[in-house]
Order: structure tokens, then sequence, then C-alpha cells
């Protein structure tokens, strides 16, 4: 399993979350928070609480490793 991230805007305020190729949702900056919208309309937005994109990318990344 591989997870990458895309940059969508050049502000660096949306990132596409991609897994083996497919999108598995999209990384946003609002309010200073990153929030991730999943690409599944049942799953709920995820709010990190932080503006740090390394320190989110890094949790999203073990979670998908815990799926596996």
């Amino acid at each position: 399993m591989k997870i990458k991230f895309a940059e969508v805007d050049a502000e660096k305020t949306e990132i596409r979350v991609l897994r083996n190729e497919n999108l598995e949702g999209t990384l946003k900056l609002i309010d200073d928070s990153w929030v991730f919208f999943s690409d599944d309309d049942q799953i709920d937005p995820i709010d990190y609480k932080n503006n740090n994109l390394e320190e989110v990318k890094e949790e999203i990344k073990l979670a998908y490793e815990a799926l596996d």
C-alpha cells in the first residue's frame, strides 16, 4: 500500500490523498486546521486540529497502515 499526497492549488491549502493511485479524499486547510474529506460520502470529515501538514500526513499514513 502506498499513500501519496498531491497538491491541488499553489497556496497548498488543498491536498489530494491517494492510496495505490486511487483517490481516498482531500485535505483542506480550514481556519488554520487540516480537515480530511473522504471520497466516501458515508465517512464524516476528520478535523486534525493541527496546521502542520507534515504531522497530519504522517497521521494519515499511520491510519492507513493500520487498515492493512
